[in-house]
């Protein structure tokens, strides 16, 4: 997408600027390279104030939106665990996503994670094309060569795709589940490094309790670590989505709590995942691991 403009309203009266920028690509939930300008120390913002161009649906989306202050203070002084250092860490950074469709969410970020905080859903805006299209002769040209000429190597060419196809940040993933993590390992664990779907990401710097349930999105991937010194080492799980939604669909949906269980053997460096609840199990075939 190309941010055309955009500010944060402080509660205080006073505005921060928000760099416009002509293509950002970051993954959901990421930090990015767009930056505010002002003072580093910031109270929180009251309102957000944004105008972008959508080079996927040749549109663009823009709004003014409250942000609930109350909510971001309560998440701005949690204290996280640091997965690189196990210590106290605490959120830095204020990171604003943007979907098809005229999907926002915000997210609070730092050493110990990512969370979600908020989240909206612009309207289609009038724009001038010209001034976005510069001396390119239509939308549809100018918004083809932006995204070839950007587009990472070995990505999937996004040119010619609608909204539709790109359902990360859609409501169906992030979506609230009842569940809980049972992890079984040949040696003792010693951390949990959880990504989600809708961008958030958690760290356990012990083995979460299997009576530790959850209400939340579910997990797009894990990485486990275990042991110290020589004797240390990791394996991160991807999530088939639709497999993993399909196996918590069949055991009650969002309103029955079911566990996602993990079966790692550090010897032959292999695993096995399930989703289960009191009376049924299904394994989870397209989990893909990696070190």
């Amino acid at each position: 997408m190309r941010l055309l403009s955009a500010s944060l309203h402080l509660a205080d009266g006073g505005l921060v600027g928000i760099q416009p920028k002509a293509m950002i690509a970051n993954g959901w939930g990421e930090l990015g390279a767009v930056s505010l300008v002002g003072e580093d120390l910031k109270t929180l913002p009251a309102e957000l104030e944004v105008q972008w161009f959508s080079y996927t649906e040749r549109k663009c989306y823009g709004g003014r939106f409250k942000l609930d202050q109350g909510k971001l203070t309560e998440e701005f002084q949690k204290k996280m665990i640091a997965p690189a250092t196990d210590a106290p860490a605490v959120f830095t950074h204020l990171v604003i996503g943007f979907a098809p469709k005229g999907g926002i969410s915000l997210w609070f970020n730092g050493e110990g994670g990512t969370k979600e905080v908020s989240h909206f859903t612009a309207a289609e805006v009038q724009f001038d094309m010209q001034a976005i299209i510069g001396t390119y002769p239509n939308v549809e040209v100018y918004a083809t060569d932006v995204i070839a000429r950007n587009r990472p190597a070995g990505s999937v060419k996004m040119s010619g795709h609608t909204a539709d196809d790109f359902m990360k940040w859609s409501g169906r993933y992030r979506q609230d589940y009842r569940w809980h993590w049972a992890i079984t390992a040949t040696v003792p664990t010693r951390g949990v490094l959880a990504h989600y779907f809708n961008g958030e990401e958690y760290y356990w710097p012990q083995t979460p309790e299997k009576a530790t349930s959850f209400t939340h999105p579910l997990p797009d991937a894990v990485t486990v670590r275990w042991g110290d010194g020589s004797d240390s080492g990791s394996k991160t799980l991807h999530f088939d989505d639709a497999e993993l939604f399909a196996a918590f669909d069949k055991l009650g949906g969002a309103g029955k709590e079911a566990g996602i269980l993990l079966e790692l053997n550090r010897v032959t460096r292999t695993g096995k995942t399930f989703v289960q609840n009191e009376t049924s199990i299904i394994e989870l075939k397209n989990t893909k691991f990696s070190d």
